[in-house]
């Protein structure tokens, strides 16, 4: 789990979802490209991790290694088969012509955030849907969700309509996410991106308030993957009109720079991740609970984990995590009055669900002034 969660693709759907693990958990965890798997065999970390395994992690290095060795070939695979149809609502095709880009580089004064692409000036209104936030999400008996479980969920996909990332709804016209989401190599020819909210089967368009919509904007921390790898792995994506899609979709609340989270307390993860390291997906939403665990858990496994800007969050028996096509999403807790909350997005692991090798995620209060930043000025 040392290495960033993989960008999952499936090459028969072009949709990547999270699966049910063999041990009727669901498995998630922190992938940005490569991803994590849920019950499978222990091999190399990556971004996003995934439900248990048994066996020996390989070293950093190797799972590195393996980790952009699959990513890449998960993407090569859906571009033979990326001319899928997909619906775009709201915006209109963009002119490629006007987006402009910038290269990675790595910023040593102040933190900040970096715009890796723009489709031209925001016409939008600088009114937020906000006073909503956080309410309706509910939690359900099963390992699958329903529609409008998650009001939050969002599915980060290419300019071709593959999925292959998360992502949470903050405000009408934010969505957060990892940097590994936006920044990926194998990106380079697949933008602009778009965003997918209000949906739950990624194999439909029946959802009544599903919505896609280009992505406008989009931003990573400027120190992304500085000094050490997965390193600020947070990003920002801005749609050019609000999404107002009814009551299934709804912004998630942010939390207070403040927050403690101690080791015990429950969290939720949901995504169209796999379960299984490099296996079959699914097409409907997933949830699993997890629990936050003690630093040294994480510190003792990757040499990359910072306690002070990422969460230890899994089940040492494994089964549990976050998967390929998870990268992105939301971590979520809820308060004593029921509302909800994001305070992590899933960022790297090994492979998915291996035991003792929990999942890694960014931290949005210790990133909360730069989520605040964009919500202000994008």
């Amino acid at each position: 789990m040392a290495t960033t969660r993989s960008l999952a693709l499936d090459m028969r759907t072009g949709f990547v979802v999270l699966f049910l693990c063999a041990t009727a958990q669901l498995c998630f965890g922190q992938y940005d490209s490569s991803g994590g798997g849920n019950i499978t065999t222990p091999a190399t970390a990556t971004e996003g991790n995934g439900g248990a395994s048994t066996g020996t992690p390989a070293t950093s290095e190797e799972q590195h290694t393996a980790t952009e060795e699959h990513d890449s070939t998960l993407l090569d695979e859906e571009r033979s088969t990326a001319e899928i149809k997909t619906t775009t609502t709201g915006s209109q095709e963009p002119d490629l012509d006007t987006m402009t880009t910038s290269g990675p580089e790595v910023i040593l004064g102040e933190p900040g955030l970096r715009q890796v692409y723009s489709l031209g000036p925001i016409n939008a209104s600088t009114e937020l849907r906000l006073d909503t936030c956080g309410s309706r999400g509910r939690i359900i008996g099963g390992l699958l969700s329903t529609t409008g479980a998650w009001p939050w969920a969002v599915a980060v996909k290419d300019k071709y309509g593959s999925h292959y990332c998360g992502g949470v709804l903050i405000s009408s016209r934010h969505i957060l996410t990892a940097a590994h989401c936006i920044e990926h190599p194998d990106l380079a020819d697949r933008l602009p991106l778009k965003v997918t909210v209000g949906d739950y089967d990624l194999s439909t368009n029946e959802e009544s308030d599903s919505r896609t919509e280009w992505v406008h904007e989009a931003f990573t921390h400027n120190q992304y993957n500085y000094p050490t790898l997965h390193n600020n792995d947070i990003g920002v994506l801005v749609v050019q009109d609000e999404i107002d899609g009814g009551s299934d979709v709804t912004p998630v609340c942010l939390p207070s720079a403040q927050l403690d989270l101690p080791v015990g307390t429950e969290l939720f993860i949901v995504g169209w991740g796999a379960t299984v390291y490099k296996g079959p997906v699914v097409n409907e939403l997933r949830q699993v609970k997890l629990t936050v665990l003690d630093d040294s858990r994480c510190s003792d496994v990757y040499n990359e984990f910072k306690a002070d800007r990422m969460y230890c969050v899994g089940d040492l028996v494994g089964g549990k995590d976050a998967c390929q096509g998870d990268s992105g999403g939301p971590l979520l807790y809820r308060d004593h009055d029921g509302k909800w909350y994001v305070v992590g997005v899933v960022s790297f692991g090994s492979q998915c669900g291996v035991a003792e090798y929990p999942g890694v995620y960014s931290s949005v209060p210790f990133h909360l002034g730069l989520i605040n930043w964009a919500l202000q000025n994008s």
